[in-house]
């Protein structure tokens, strides 16, 4: 890969660390002004989804950046993923690399459509849901969620893939970390960053 391109995938992979701790700061305010009852519940309840979404969309572009999505593979792009990769010493992100945390996003109307037609009798459509996964029950009718967080283990749900709040804002910030440390030896002078 040339050089103005990883330097530029270095750049992003840094913006995106910077943008998952400007996430992670509005969830813990979200969370903890839910948890507490310091704002009315409504207004609560849209922080928290708002705040866990974009904790997703900044996983999920650290993502594209890593691994190529399969309508853009090419043995060029392959190669110059795998060199970014390697650059950055990263062998095995599970929480980045999995499809759940870019598909959760990208393709939501895909996966809408899918999530009716294959629903199975009738059921309950829970929408935005904060709270166990049981919070929410119609006599033996199914409960499906559109969205659900549990604020006891940080999980988000997306119509039925979960992922790990906390797993995605740690991958993320090892990346920027090890992105920053690049740029730092290959870039020298460039500035310091914060991270989470």
């Amino acid at each position: 890969m040339n050089e103005p391109k990883i330097e530029t995938f270095m750049r992003e992979l840094c913006a995106q660390g910077r943008a998952m701790s400007l996430s992670l700061e509005q969830y813990s305010e979200a969370r903890e002004a839910f948890v507490s009852h310091t704002q009315a519940p409504g207004l609560s309840n849209d922080r928290c989804f708002l705040a866990a979404q974009s904790i997703l969309t900044c996983a999920a572009l650290v993502s594209k950046v890593l691994w190529t999505s399969s309508r853009a593979k090419d043995a060029g792009n392959e190669r110059d993923r795998a060199e970014l990769r390697m650059a950055l010493g990263i062998t095995s992100l599970p929480a980045l690399k999995s499809r759940r945390v870019r598909n959760s996003i990208e393709h939501f109307d895909d996966r809408l459509d899918n999530f009716f037609s294959n629903a199975e009798g009738s059921s309950t459509i829970a929408e935005r849901i904060i709270g166990p996964i049981d919070t929410i029950t119609v006599g033996d009718i199914p409960v499906r969620y559109l969205r659900h967080l549990d604020l006891d283990d940080d999980t988000f749900t997306v119509l039925e893939d979960s992922v790990s709040l906390g797993d995605l804002t740690e991958a993320v910030d090892e990346v920027a970390r090890k992105a920053e440390a690049w740029l730092q030896s290959n870039m020298p002078g460039m500035q310091t960053v914060r991270w989470l």
